[in-house]
């Protein structure tokens, strides 16, 4: 074998050596070091109400607005359904007292809502799922209205998403 051909194997030996180590080391490494931890919580959130008069858009004041957990859209489950059985009231922490809308026909108030994710050494994510909040409004002359706190939308907030939900009700006449 000439030195040419034994200078060439040891030149190609280097150098898949000086390519080839770290690569590997960098795998493992990588490879001992991804670690997902998935969780499941709730995320708090404020949400603002303006409650309108569905024909004039003018503010309605002093409306009582309930928050209710029921279906994901009006369409999920019972083509109609059952405000008794489907729907639950959710108690707000404070006085206890409703809520009622100021002479501006707004009201605010916070919310835990399901949230999920993972968490990684590489990258943190989640997300903050509004479906299956309804609000109840009721008002004097006005009939009792439903609505899904999310205006049915498929799409879950993203995790650090901090913005407050706003939610406009019409509500119609008697």
């Amino acid at each position: 074998m000439s030195d040419l051909n034994k200078q060439s194997k040891w030149f190609l030996i280097a150098v898949s050596l000086l390519i080839g180590v770290p690569i590997l080391a960098a795998t493992a490494l990588l490879f001992t070091s991804i670690e997902v931890h998935h969780w499941v919580g709730r995320k708090e959130l404020d949400v603002h109400v303006l409650v309108v008069d569905a024909s004039s858009l003018v503010p309605v004041s002093n409306a009582t607005v309930q928050i209710l957990h029921g279906p994901f859209s009006p369409i999920e489950g019972r083509l109609t359904p059952n405000v008794e059985d489907d729907f639950t009231v959710v108690e707000l922490e404070g006085d206890g007292n409703p809520l009622t809308t100021d002479e501006y026909g707004r009201t605010t108030f916070a919310h835990k809502f399901f949230a999920a994710g993972s968490r990684g050494s590489s990258k943190d994510s989640g997300y903050v799922n509004t479906h299956a909040v309804w609000l109840r409004v009721s008002a004097p002359d006005y009939p009792t209205t439903f609505m899904p706190l999310d205006g049915q939308s498929s799409r879950t907030r993203n995790i650090d998403d901090e913005t407050p939900i706003y939610a406009t009700v019409p509500i119609g006449k008697k």
